[in-house]
């Protein structure tokens, strides 16, 4: 992590950790971390911050300093896909660096929905972001959410569009989970959204809500439908770039031994 907290205000992130004042390691401090990686035999890392392209002076000086010492690493990473914070300029030197794919948020393709949950993003933003990302060579990883309070099944076919229409190279489709202290948690609440009291049985791929207009197993039942197809254009994608297969893999056994969504 090169940085941490996150300004925006996705009502079902819950913050409680890092906040929402973003703090930066030194670029200095970020390139001794990365040496260190390198010298301990790693081949690939995966920058965790929250939006690591929040901030482009700051990461443009992390780009120019890993091509100047030519670390001969893979780095993945996480973006907000807001237009103004992916430009052509800072993918073009991403790819360069060694950045091979960038996971966005892309929750949902409808845009009331992208509204309700305090995304601040536009769906043509989104689709924006995949276009460039594609074209500067780049791969993309696109994670969406199924079950916040307003959702129906028009939306969840929205979000099924829109993932055809977005093409990214790996995908998932989690279910909504209503941390304590987020506001879709509270929103849930209020309104008696909520079928399971034990947190101990909070798990993101178990449907512990229902929504205004859907009961928990419609929304445990769609989110395994479209799992199940997404994951056919997952492996496709993988058998022409076998060189991501391991990344894969591990991808597969984390969620096995997590119980995460691939694509979390």
């Amino acid at each position: 992590m090169a940085s941490r907290g996150c300004p925006f205000q996705c009502v079902f992130c819950s913050k409680c950790v890092y906040g929402s004042q973003v703090r930066y390691k030194s670029p200095e401090t970020v390139m001794m971390e990365l040496r260190q990686f390198r010298r301990m035999g790693m081949k690939e890392i995966f920058f965790q911050d929250d939006t690591l392209n929040l901030n482009h002076s700051w990461f443009n000086e992390i780009l120019d300093r890993i091509l100047f010492e030519k670390l001969d690493l893979a780095f993945k990473a996480s973006f907000r896909a807001n237009a103004k914070l992916v430009t052509p300029e800072l993918l073009a030197k991403a790819k360069k660096a060694g950045f091979w794919l960038i996971f966005y948020g892309v929750e949902s393709g409808n845009q009331e929905m992208l509204d309700r949950m305090h995304k601040g993003l536009k769906v043509d933003e989104i689709a924006r972001a995949f276009s460039l990302t594609h074209a500067a060579g780049v791969k993309t990883e696109a994670s969406f959410i199924i079950g916040l309070p307003w959702e129906t099944e028009e939306t969840i076919e929205d979000s099924w569009r829109f993932y055809q229409r977005l093409k990214p190279f790996w995908a998932g489709f989690s279910i909504a989970t209503p941390f304590p202290g987020t506001q879709f948690y509270l929103e849930a609440q209020r309104n008696d959204l909520i079928i399971e009291k034990d947190f101990d049985n909070f798990f993101p791929d178990r449907c512990v809500i229902r929504t205004y207009s859907m009961d928990n197993k419609s929304i445990g039942a769609a989110a395994t439908l479209i799992n199940q197809k997404i994951r056919v254009r997952n492996i496709r994608n993988l058998l022409f770039c076998p060189s991501r297969m391991r990344w894969a893999v591990r991808r597969y056994l984390d969620f096995r031994s997590t119980g995460a969504v691939a694509g979390d």
